[in-house]
C-alpha cells in the first residue's frame, strides 16, 4: 500500500466514522464502493480498511518512539508452573451404532414380502430395502403382541365378571321359597 493512499484513507475515516473500508485504483482514484472502483478500473484495486490504518498508526508511533513504556506489553508470566501430565490416551470418535444387515436371498425376500402383506394388507414398495422391510415387520409384530396382551387382559377381566354373575345367590330365610 502506498503511504499516500493510507493518508487519504485516514482523512476519510476521521470524517466518516461509519465507513470501514475504501478502494483505490492503480491510477490513484479513491472509491467508497467496490462496484464503482471496478467500473472505473476492473483490475488492480487496492482495499484499505479502517483497522489497517489504525494498526499502521500504532506501528509508526512505536517505531518513532512516541509511545511510552506503559504501552509496551509486559511479557506473559505463567501464574503456576506448568507440569507435564501423563500422556492422554486418544479417545475414539463416537460412531453411530448401525445394525448389521446380512444379505437376503430371493426366497427370504419373498417370505418377507408375504409376511408384510399378511400384516399390512398391502404390498410393500418395490424399492424398499431388505433391512427396512424386516424392521417394519418386526415393529408391526411387536405392536400386535402388545395389543394381544391387552386383549387377553380385557378378556380375563370380562370372564371374571361373568363368573361372579353366575354364582348363585346365598339362600336366606326370605329367599327359601
Amino acid at each position: 500500500m502506498k503511504k499516500e493512499n493510507i493518508a487519504r484513507a485516514k482523512e476519510l475515516f476521521e470524517k466518516e466514522p461509519k465507513v470501514e473500508e475504501v478502494y483505490f485504483t492503480t491510477d490513484g482514484n479513491m472509491f467508497r464502493a467496490l462496484h464503482y472502483a471496478r467500473g472505473w478500473q476492473p483490475e488492480g484495486i487496492e482495499t484499505v480498511r479502517r483497522s489497517t490504518v489504525e494498526l499502521a498508526e500504532k506501528i509508526d508511533e512505536m517505531v518513532s518512539g512516541k509511545a511510552g513504556k506503559a504501552t509496551v506489553a509486559a511479557p506473559i508470566v505463567p501464574v503456576a508452573p506448568v507440569v507435564p501430565s501423563a500422556p492422554v490416551a486418544p479417545v475414539a470418535p463416537k460412531v453411530p451404532v448401525v445394525a448389521v444387515v446380512t444379505a437376503v436371498t430371493s426366497d427370504e425376500r419373498a417370505a418377507l414380502v408375504k409376511r408384510y402383506i399378511e400384516l399390512f394388507d398391502k404390498k410393500p414398495a418395490q424399492n424398499i430395502g431388505d433391512a427396512t422391510l424386516k424392521m417394519r415387520i418386526e415393529e408391526k409384530e411387536a405392536a400386535l403382541k402388545l395389543e394381544g396382551k391387552k386383549d387377553e387382559k380385557e378378556q380375563d377381566s370380562k370372564q371374571e365378571g361373568e363368573k361372579e354373575e353366575e354364582k348363585p345367590a346365598l339362600k336366606t330365610e326370605d329367599n327359601q321359597e
